[in-house]
């Protein structure tokens, strides 16, 4: 029993510290929700980059409304048909106050913003001739990248033209504890952004206001959307001259698990772990199970020494049959095993990667 412990506990060592990579499986997708919380940003800071951080904010304090994001077929959208290359679009529409979409392209190797549509009782639409990549795949720690982007768009009488620039870094990994609990294996991604909306009425040049933005994101293994995100603004306005600083953040209460999906089963009659396939498969395959009743399910992939490889599903699910779509990009070739644990239930079968 002594040697047994012994080695769970190296193990366990190992999860903790462990560095998790972000690909393309990231992406939003159509269907997808995202709901976080303004919390006050009172003595809220980043904290230090690096291998195995600790970041400790348990004692965030929610403030004034959730923030809800929806993700849809770009074809859905009013202005849906000015952006054939998108793959989905991100945002929000009110009757009353208009709609705010942004579109995006996710492919296997970036996530792309191809231009922004606001409309009220004026249609602001800007595309971006040089689109904004906001995300590279696979990105690891350590890595980093750097994108200047541009666009141009018509709002009344007048033209906007946009510029920027972003830098994104994988600078550091560790655990994050949150009002919600403690997380392992979180990586920390740093954005610093700059953006500059020229203002022209023909060949002349009215304004401009300028905003540089660096945001710190925190994301778990197999979850879409940050766990928290820090940022800070400071916004300068011409000809005025006047400056604006801001500082947001916001956290999630639940995260939405990557590649899960209920197959709209109305009763399942009993716990059932089926063989994955294909088996053997590169680098995708399908892994479904049932489940009897509403309950706390742990989903894990471990190679052939026990090893924990993948943390897949670790939530509360109602009753039902599920298929979880496994990427295992970032894995070698080899044999590993996929164990459920549902209440008192454990089942555990092997599946092979062949690349």
């Amino acid at each position: 029993m002594k040697k047994i412990l012994t080695i769970c506990f190296v193990i366990l060592c190992a999860q903790a510290f462990a560095q998790i990579q972000i690909t393309s499986s990231y992406a939003p997708v159509s269907g997808n929700v995202f709901l976080s919380y303004d919390a006050d940003t009172t003595n809220v800071n980043p904290g230090n980059s690096g291998a195995s951080q600790t970041w400790n904010f348990a004692s965030l304090v929610q403030i004034g409304d959730s923030n809800y994001a929806t993700f849809v077929s770009p074809s859905s959208t009013p202005n849906g048909s000015a952006y054939p290359s998108a793959t989905v679009a991100g945002g929000l529409s009110d009757p009353v106050s208009g709609s705010v979409y942004t579109y995006y392209q996710a492919t296997g190797s970036s996530l792309s913003i191809l231009g922004t549509v606001v409309t009220s009782t004026q249609t602001l639409n800007i595309p971006l001739s040089d689109p904004l990549v906001i995300q590279t795949y696979p990105l690891n720690y350590g890595n980093s990248s750097n994108d200047n982007y541009s666009g141009s768009g018509v709002f009344g009488s007048g033209t906007i033209k946009r510029r920027g620039t972003i830098s994104i870094s994988y600078d550091a990994y560790g655990t994050i504890v949150l009002p919600s609990g403690t997380v392992n294996n979180v990586a920390r991604i740093k954005l610093v952004q700059t953006v500059t909306d020229s203002t022209f009425i023909g060949v002349n040049y009215i304004s401009s206001v300028s905003t540089t933005t660096t945001t710190y994101q925190w994301y778990k293994q197999n979850y879409k959307f940050p766990l928290m995100e820090i940022s800070n603004s400071t916004t300068n306005s011409y000809p005025s001259g006047s400056v604006t600083k801001s500082k947001s953040v916001s956290f999630v209460k639940n995260a939405a698990t990557i590649g899960i999906v209920n197959n709209n089963v109305s009763v399942a009659d009993g716990y059932k772990l089926y063989n994955n396939y294909p088996n053997p498969f590169n680098p995708v395959t399908q892994i479904r199970f049932s489940i009897p009743k509403n309950e706390f399910v742990s989903l894990k992939i471990y190679n052939s020494l026990g090893e924990e490889a993948a943390e897949l599903i670790s939530q509360n699910l109602n009753q039902g049959d599920y298929t979880y779509s496994f990427d295992a990009s970032r894995l070698t070739s080899g044999a590993y095993f996929y164990t459920l644990n549902s209440g008192d239930f454990t089942e555990t079968k092997r599946m092979v990667l062949v690349k």
